[in-house]
């Protein structure tokens, strides 16, 4: 009897083990038949962040969604993989370009892994220093690897241009990333780069493309509720509300004012084709002014960069004008001329050239990058 106990015991040990493997920096749990959860961790704004990603295990092999944000855990993750399932990964899809989807890329193709990204989110990738996958995909793309089918979806911008989803219609597990925040979320986390416009009908488009999944896996914390997507538009709806309501602290970034810190948005809008401001811009303008009665000291240069197919004729004047009505509309609110520098770039320092944007293979790729080279960048010239 003893020994029919033991052996018991041992088999639900083992069993758990099996469902859950945990470590300080990698955990991994089965989610339904063949499909895993692997999360990893890493620093951010001085507290630990988690990072999910997701497998599959297939006769033909193992896909992985994203990369380990924790670069420590690029080798751990296959050997975990290898030891639990006697298999090795064979494909691994990024999401979108930031360094918490894309971190291993470069990592996992010299391990012989194929490695996709959209070719937008190449671009961006090459544009900023990223890690980059051998291999691109230029629309929407189903996948098929030994019994299991699925396939990328492009919603629209959302956390950033280029964000994708991944449905796998059998298990109806609908893998979101950073574009769905999890309903643990309190705020809508890091959106220097977010369409906060674009956002909702983005994520609207997910909810009418893929109907009553099964699992909603966001990019961080908690995958547990089916109500993630909700949950997001609920954020940015409170975003909205909360940028309307009052003024923002405007921040460089998140350390003390010193010169030359920069800050880019693209949140200050203008007219089609004139230097006037459109009314959305003015909550933006507003925190901005908050920031200089807040730092007396602080004196800026405000840079209006233009897209490659501003006029040639026009030399830099569109951009200079709107960089003057920003200025203008500071000292309106009480803000010292002598404090602000008006500098129009036209399209002189692109963040993206031509020659990546004309690899984008369609049109709404290609305006999505010509939209990152318009921009406003705000940078501190003196504090003292």
């Amino acid at each position: 009897m003893k020994l029919r106990l033991l052996i018991i015991f041992t088999f639900l040990l083992s069993t758990i083990i099996f469902a859950q493997t945990k470590t300080n920096n990698l955990n991994i749990t089965k989610l339904t038949t063949n499909c895993y959860i692997y999360t990893t961790y890493h620093a951010y704004k001085g507290d630990v962040a988690s990072a999910n990603g997701l497998y599959v295990v297939t006769n033909n092999g193992v896909i992985l969604i994203d990369t380990p944000w924790d670069t420590t855990q690029f080798q751990p993750l296959l050997d975990s993989i290898e030891a639990r399932h006697h298999q090795k990964v064979v494909l691994c899809i990024a999401t979108h370009s930031h360094e918490d989807r894309t971190a291993g890329l470069e990592f996992y193709r010299q391990k012989n892994i194929k490695t996709y990204t959209s070719t937008f989110t190449d671009s961006l990738s090459k544009a900023n220093n990223y890690k980059r996958a051998e291999f691109h995909f230029t629309k929407d793309t189903t996948f098929i690897i030994g019994q299991l089918s699925f396939q990328t979806f492009y919603p629209g911008a959302g956390h950033t241009a280029d964000n994708i989803v991944v449905w796998f219609p059998l298990q109806k597990i609908l893998y979101g990333g950073c574009f769905i925040k999890s309903t643990e979320a309190a705020d809508l986390g890091y959106i220097k780069e977010a369409n906060l416009q674009a956002w909702p009908t983005s994520l609207k488009n997910t909810q009418q493309k893929f109907l009553q999944p099964k699992f909603i896996i966001p990019g961080h914390d908690s995958y547990a509720s089916l109500n993630a997507i909700n949950h997001t538009l609920k954020l940015l709806q409170q975003n909205e509300d909360a940028t309307l309501a009052q003024a923002q602290k405007f921040k460089l970034i998140d350390t003390n004012v010193t010169t030359g810190q920069t800050y880019t948005t693209y949140q200050i809008k203008f007219a089609l084709g004139k230097a006037a401001l459109s009314p959305e811009s003015f909550p933006l303008l507003d925190s901005i002014v908050v920031f200089l009665n807040q730092n007396k000291n602080a004196n800026i240069i405000i840079e209006v960069h233009l897209d490659s197919r501003a006029n040639p004729n026009c030399c830099d004047s569109p951009s200079q004008s709107r960089a003057t009505s920003i200025t203008d509309y500071l000292i309106s609110k009480g803000i010292a001329a002598n404090r602000l520098t008006p500098k129009g770039y036209g399209k002189h320092k692109l963040l993206i050239s031509d020659a990546q944007i004309n690899k984008a293979k369609t049109q709404e790729e290609k305006e999505a990058l010509h939209a990152l080279n318009r921009r406003v960048v705000l940078k501190i010239l003196s504090n003292n």
